[in-house]
């Protein structure tokens, strides 16, 4: 209820007597979501408040270390500017060596590293992720999308991996979106354009999907339609939408 009024320092305080009484998960859990939406409200109200909010994301992540919400918004303070993410960067390099939230600082590292297009350091976070949570879907999940970038690439290790992700979560779009990615690398038109055109239905505006749909329209022959995703995809890109 105090969260809801956004009275997070009563909420955390409440939560904590919580702790002393019964250590309880689930109050862990409660605790993160309490730091997410604190640090959500700060950017919010204050957008130069980012040293701030970033403290509090790394107090959640002390107390819940596999929420996925963390991972994106750390990853956004990360590229957001050079200022923040060398102190954010050092922190998580910090967690490696102290073996404190290893695979998830390891993932929120080499995402934000892959997103820079240092693909070689990124690479090799992303790697050390995978093989210490290798049930995590959305580290397999980058992992497989590194395999296809990097070089030289692995696609047949990506759709390996993907393929179980998929298998474990199969109504979640963003993995059939990157299996299709994978499976164009390794030209498989048709089972590209299943899983990619399945994927606009959470997707409709994401200009890789589209490009990557005009790449397997062109290879199974239909020139027609793969010029309209081409054309889609570029008039999507950020740069060229209007202001």
């Amino acid at each position: 209820a105090t969260l809801l009024l956004e009275k997070f320092q009563e909420a955390i305080r409440i939560l904590e007597d919580g702790r002393k009484l019964n250590p309880d998960p689930r109050l862990n859990k409660a605790l993160t979501q309490v730091l997410i939406h604190w640090s959500d409200s700060i950017l919010k109200d204050s957008p130069d408040q980012k040293q701030h909010a970033f403290q509090l994301l790394a107090k959640a992540l002390e107390y819940d270390p596999n929420e996925i919400l963390l991972f994106d918004r750390i990853v956004t303070l990360l590229n957001s500017d050079e200022a923040n993410a060398k102190t954010i960067e050092d922190f998580l390099l910090d967690n490696i060596t102290q073996g404190r939230a290893v695979g998830i600082s390891h993932l929120i590292l080499g995402t934000a590293l892959y997103e820079r297009k240092e693909l070689a350091r990124g690479g090799f976070h992303l790697e050390r992720a995978f093989e210490l949570l290798p049930q995590g879907p959305i580290i397999a999940n980058n992992f497989a999308w590194h395999l296809v970038q990097a070089e030289p690439a692995a696609p047949n290790r990506a759709l390996t991996i993907i393929n179980e992700v998929i298998r474990q979560f199969p109504k979640d779009l963003e993995y059939k979106d990157t299996r299709g990615h994978i499976q164009v690398h390794l030209s498989m038109w048709n089972e590209a354009i299943t899983d990619l055109e399945t994927s606009l239905a959470a997707f409709p505006n994401r200009p890789a999907t589209h490009a990557a749909l005009a790449e397997a329209y062109s290879g199974a022959g239909r020139p027609e339609i793969a010029e309209r995703h081409s054309t889609l995809a570029e008039r999507l890109k950020p740069e060229n939408k209007k202001q």
